[in-house]
């Protein structure tokens, strides 16, 4: 019965006007959206934080509103728990319209102090996190395990009612923590990734700050190689063996013994390689490479990215 009076509030009329609901659910949750479809499962909805399926299961009630109300409402909460991804799910969870971020032991969207320092001395407990914010609004706690492929396994705790949603991500590479951090929501993820994190994956796949970490190995190259840049790969080894020679022969002129020269020329050849390999390795970012030869040796590399 109640089904059945839910429907008779969702347009079947003109599919060209917009039609706003607000939404309440049995596990606490009020939502605020557009009817863009009703499928056999349930309500697809838009909001500003993306589109939603709500099941009929969970439905309670169902009001009309009208646009101003849906520009008006206010955004959702996570209430992020800490791990190990917690920076980098700050980052994608920052991109996501429509949400307001805050680590667990911060107030503010209805989070008092006490319950805030409840929170935090629950360290990564998302049952304890629910029951320390449960008079708050209704927010999602969010907490991240390491799966077995290595990425974070995300789990999402309504604090209002038992509702649980997980999400799993392969890799920390953007395209997929921006597919889990909507997924662990009840979102579909949008097809393309905002500017930001899109700037963070290059060509190959390899993340920005992968391509930085890989430059800091002695060998010179390793980046591009990883990337099967082969181009890249022979361009550092023609910056690094030379710029090393000439600095072997510059510092042996005023060192004092073998062991400080090998010192020295060790300390030359680690700067340089890792220097070259990150100008190198970022080659897949759409970086544009000026390799100019000396007449004494070496090279002068100038770069400039075009993102």
């Amino acid at each position: 019965m109640i089904i059945a009076l839910l429907l008779s509030l969702v347009p079947q009329a003109s599919a060209a006007d917009k039609q706003y609901r607000r939404v309440t659910l049995t596990d606490g949750r009020v939502l605020v959206g557009e009817v863009v479809a009703t499928e056999a499962a349930g309500l697809l909805l838009h909001s500003p934080q993306g589109e939603l399926l709500v099941s009929f299961e969970v439905l309670a009630d169902m009001t009309p509103i009208d646009g101003a109300m849906y520009e008006a409402q206010g955004p959702w909460v996570v209430y992020l728990a800490p791990s190990v991804f917690s920076d980098a799910l700050t980052e994608h969870f920052d991109e996501i319209p429509g949400l307001k971020l805050l680590h667990v032991g911060e107030t503010g969207a209805g989070i008092t102090h006490e319950q805030a320092t409840a929170a935090g001395a629950c360290d990564d407990d998302l049952d304890c996190i629910a029951s320390a914010t449960s008079e708050a609004q209704w927010l999602w706690v969010v907490g991240a395990q390491q799966s077995s492929a290595g990425g974070p396994s995300l789990v999402a705790r309504l604090n209002t009612g038992d509702t649980r949603l997980k999400a799993e991500a392969n890799t920390t590479s953007p395209p997929d923590l921006w597919a889990a951090t909507h997924a662990v929501l009840g979102l579909n993820p949008p097809a393309d990734l905002p500017e930001s994190l899109a700037r963070a994956v290059s060509k190959t796949g390899m993340t920005e700050s992968q391509i930085v970490r890989s430059s800091f190995v002695p060998i010179p190259g390793l980046p591009s190689l990883k990337q099967g840049d082969g181009g890249g790969f022979g361009l550092s080894l023609a910056v690094v063996v030379p710029t090393t020679a000439l600095w072997v022969g510059a510092v042996g002129k005023n060192a004092q013994s073998a062991p400080e020269l090998i010192g020295l020329g060790a300390l030359g050849f680690y700067a340089t390689t890792v220097l070259t390999n990150q100008v190198m390795g970022m080659r897949s970012y759409n970086a544009a490479l000026a390799v100019s030869p000396l007449e004494s040796g070496g090279a002068t590399v100038q770069v400039t990215t075009r993102r």
